[in-house]
């Protein structure tokens, strides 16, 4: 169905009806066969309709053919309403009143084609006299292209209006002509009446830089990077801009535009952590002794400190009762000699960052002439090398009998951090989330240890426990969050608790833990992986 868009009128200017070649009495068919009337109506850019004023088609020229796909001959048969959307006998009417009142009509509606496609038009309707009572002439304008336009205008209107980054658009003396609702929200405007026809370099600090953004922007290059901001109570802010030449059709520069994202707090972040790296800093240039200065994560971690202090001496690593795993010397931050179960050198470095020992000793001084010193350049090597070993579980060395444990959680995040951690210290490790799934795992492998979630839906561990215990006889770790999980029913159960707890069978450990306690427990009841 089809609508007339809008319909208005214009008193015309004072003229005389058009009286060339004026046929009259004649009649209308004599008309159309006059010379004049035909080379004026075949050459009207315009697809034209001829009606009476009934609105019956009486003529049409060729352009008329192209557009609604049809002969004259075929269009003389039709009625104007038959396809020109919203012509009823009211507007006709209208139509007919608007012409005794010397005015034309304009309105905006859609065309039906013969094949039942439309399209958007402009259809201005005029008087003649080629006959002696008059004749309605409708002058069709095809305006689909130009609706494209305007709704591809529109649209990206739209789109700058509800962009979450604020945009300005400038004309080239930098003066605004545009900006979106995110801008006057960001900068603490009410209404684009207070912003338009003001220079951006008001809008932000900095002003020579910006000065000479503009002139970049004028030249055709655009430009990003951040700035300092002031909103309209005066608060400084930062910004990141992201600013291009507006071109026109020709490509020649006609502007400039501006996308605003509001990184403040994202600046105040990054200063709290350089500020706090910097007094980390100065604390470890005061002190000879890293234990506990931070809460260290990885041994990457402490020789990145000593090489950004630029620090001498000897850090000594040990693993938990006391045991001393590794020992890296330093020169001004560089390791300059390293010792770690039996090797030297970048690999003694290596195995050092594998081991991941729980406490840290550094003793500053200059260091005496190594025994085993590392000769080349290697601290962008090791460095690189504790990025990979933090990402890439270390392997089992061969020769080693690798050891299989069950891990049983239904917590993902639990369960794959046990996965990986005993991985990594060379176990093979088998993880499941479903209790139901267990029996099946331990007949199909030889399992030395069975690593137990306590509270689980359906089966809690306790039952898993139980049926393990009657299937085989294989030491179990306990998971919980709770103090009082591990629960017996019976006076017997509690006996046979005690008496695994005291045998070294059983164990447990409480959330969330610590991966260094969890290997531990692990190597307290199966050892480590053993040589072949």
């Amino acid at each position: 169905m089809f609508k007339t868009i809008k319909l208005y009128s214009k008193t015309a200017m004072a003229r005389e009806p058009l009286k060339v070649a004026r046929k009259g009495a004649r009649g209308g068919e004599e008309a159309r066969e006059d010379p004049l009337y035909r080379e004026l109506l075949d050459n009207i850019y315009d697809a034209v309709l001829v009606t009476d004023f009934e609105g019956r088609i009486v003529d049409a020229n060729p352009r008329a053919e192209e557009f609604f796909l049809q002969r004259k001959i075929a269009l003389r048969k039709l009625r104007i309403r038959d396809i020109v959307s919203g012509v009823t006998e009211s507007l006709l009417g209208t139509i007919r009143q608007n012409i005794i009142n010397r005015k034309f009509t304009l309105l905006e509606g859609h065309c039906l084609r013969k094949d039942g496609t439309t399209f958007p038009a402009e259809i201005t309707i005029s008087l003649i006299h080629w006959t002696k009572s008059g004749q309605l002439c409708f002058f069709v304008r095809n305006i689909a292209r130009r609706k494209k336009a305007e709704d591809r205008l529109r649209a990206q209107n739209s789109a700058l209006q509800n962009s979450a980054n604020a945009v300005a658009i400038c004309a080239m003396d930098a003066t605004l002509t545009f900006a979106n609702l995110a801008f006057l929200q960001l900068w603490g405007y009410g209404n684009q009446g207070e912003v338009i026809g003001r220079d951006i370099r008001l809008f932000l600090g900095e002003e020579d830089q910006l000065s000479e953004i503009i002139q970049q922007l004028r030249d055709g290059k655009p430009w990003t990077g951040e700035m300092v901001a002031a909103r309209a109570q005066g608060e400084a802010f930062y910004v990141q801009l992201s600013a291009a030449p507006n071109r026109g059709a020709d490509e020649k520069v006609i502007g400039m535009v501006f996308s605003f994202v509001d990184i403040t707090e994202r600046r105040k972040s990054e200063e709290a952590l350089r500020k706090e790296s910097q007094e980390m800093l100065e604390r470890a240039r005061s002190q000879k002794d890293f234990s506990g200065l931070l809460n260290i994560i990885s041994i990457s971690d402490v020789i990145q400190l000593i090489n950004a202090t630029r620090k001498s001496g000897r850090l000594e690593i040990r693993k938990f009762p006391f045991r001393l795993v590794s020992t890296l010397t330093f020169a001004d931050g560089e390791i300059i000699e390293a010792s770690c179960g039996g090797k030297t050198g970048a690999e003694a470095v290596y195995d050092t960052l594998r081991a991941r020992g729980e406490e840290f000793n550094f003793e500053e001084g200059t260091p005496s002439r190594p025994k085993h010193p590392i000769k080349e350049k290697t601290m962008a090597m090791l460095m690189e090398g504790c990025r990979l070993l933090d990402e890439i579980p270390a392997e089992p060395e061969p020769g080693r009998i690798v050891k299989t444990i069950l891990a049983v959680d239904d917590d993902p995040g639990v369960l794959a951090t046990i996965r990986e951690t005993l991985t990594r210290k060379g176990y093979n490790c088998v993880a499941i989330s479903d209790p139901d799934e267990c029996f099946a795992v331990l007949t199909k492998n030889s399992i030395d240890l069975v690593v137990l979630d306590v509270q689980m839906p359906g089966k809690d561990g306790y039952e898993v426990y139980r049926e393990i215990k009657d299937f085989r006889n294989v030491p179990v770790l306990f998971v919980t969050g709770y103090a009082s999980a591990v629960a017996p029913d019976t006076p017997s159960e509690v006996d046979f608790l005690q008496k695994e707890f005291i045998t070294g069978q059983t164990d447990i450990i409480y959330k969330p833990f610590n991966i260094n306690t969890l290997c531990d427990k692990v190597e307290a009841l199966i050892g480590e992986t053993e040589k072949a």
